[in-house]
């Protein structure tokens, strides 16, 4: 596929899926006759995993889009729907007995932007792992449901014991279905938040949804807007897979001019989100430059960062730094904790060093430790 070819199929992809917030005339969308050009906007499609948005763009707009197109965009939907329409039932029953324990879930990501966007249709909006928040004391309670559900903790061992729940998230497997289902149960929204009250404030303002046969939580859409910001920059700013970018443009849209971007930007500076959010919507503002206010990206820029913060853009802009993700999750450990998360991330436990570089030959160990820190310098610093 030449670059220009594919330039132009990224370009009308942009536009359909932003017809939906533009008031298009119908033949206002490119119409190529080259089967060349429609199978690069198909393979675009996969690769940024957009098609399910596309086929929504279809049922509004249908005068828009080439008949062929509607007819891939349809069967693309109905694959969709069988492969994430098995794993419905299996969360409605993870969520009914969580109720039943009387653990609050908020849902994060796919499994909530298909209920508060798409009316729970998963041929539009994909799911697949199941993203919940609880708080943490009811995290004990939430594992033993897990545990008598059949699931179990990922066969990954931690860098250290206890390191994904001080951080992030601890993965729990099915033992059922094929594939199973995998569920990450955060006890913090996005990974390094360590503000103790974070959680019972996003409980606090979120909406009610029903997935399947369940009912949960979902953030409110501002608050849902800067969880994704934080989770794209700080774990997936190496992909820049457009559907991300179109989650983040779904969530304003929707609300459109109710959208509060005032207590967006409260929310950035008090939960240290500067950089997060400040890279997430300059990026979002390039691909579709109506769905966030100019004042809004200038009011961003001028959020007072700390010290640590101003650093890590200046490594990142000299170069010196190439991994803003892991850079930001830093900057975003409190004080003294800072120098055991780096040791944890470049030194981590035997076990987890001999499982991941030297399963047959232990004797290696100190080895695997050089490799290890040759290999994490040069990933940050490359």
């Amino acid at each position: 596929m030449n670059d220009r070819l594919q330039d132009a199929a990224f370009r009308w992809i942009l536009s359909a899926l932003a017809v939906q917030w533009r008031d298009t005339p119908a033949g206002a969308l490119m119409r190529s006759e080259s089967s060349a050009f429609w199978d690069a906007v198909k393979a675009l499609a996969f690769q940024h995993r957009v098609a399910g948005p596309l086929y929504d763009r279809t049922l509004s707009h249908p005068a828009l889009f080439p008949e062929h197109i509607i007819r891939w965009l349809r069967l693309v939907h109905s694959v969709n729907l069988l492969r994430c329409g098995h794993w419905s039932d299996e969360v409605s029953r993870l969520l009914r007995a969580l109720a039943a324990a009387e653990v609050r879930v908020l849902l994060l990501k796919g499994w909530a932007l298909a209920a508060v966007l798409y009316e729970g249709d998963l041929g539009r909006r994909p799911a697949g792992d199941l993203d919940i928040v609880v708080a943490p004391v009811h995290v004990g309670r939430c594992r033993k449901i897990l545990a008598q559900l059949g699931y179990a903790g990922a066969d990954i061992p931690e860098l250290w014991p206890g390191f994904n729940v001080r951080y992030h998230a601890s993965t729990y497997r099915g033992q059922t279905g094929s594939p199973s289902l995998t569920v990450d149960v955060h006890t913090r929204p996005w990974r390094c938040s360590f503000d103790p009250a974070l959680v019972g404030e996003l409980m606090d303002r979120a909406q009610p949804v029903r997935v399947g046969r369940a009912e949960a939580l979902a953030p409110a859409a501002e608050d849902h807007l800067l969880c994704l910001c934080a989770h794209l920059t700080l774990n997936h700013q190496r992909e820049n897979l457009l559907f991300r970018y179109h989650d983040l443009a779904d969530l304003i849209h929707a609300k459109a001019e109710a959208f509060d971007w005032d207590a967006v930007l409260q929310r950035t500076a008090n939960w240290g989100l500067v950089l997060e959010v400040q890279c997430a919507l300059s990026a979002l503002a390039a691909l579709w430059p109506e769905t966030v206010p100019a004042a809004v990206l200038s009011q961003v820029a001028e959020v007072r960062r700390t010290l640590w913060q101003r650093l890590a853009i200046r490594l990142v802009r000299l170069r010196v730094a190439a991994n803003q993700g892991e850079l930001i999750a830093l900057l975003a450990v409190p004080g003294v904790r800072k120098l055991r998360f780096i040791l944890e991330q470049m030194f981590p436990s035997p076990a987890y060093m001999r499982w991941r570089y030297c399963p047959r030959r232990p004797a290696l160990l100190p080895f695997a430790y050089a490799r290890r820190l040759v290999l994490g310098l040069r990933g940050l610093f490359s």
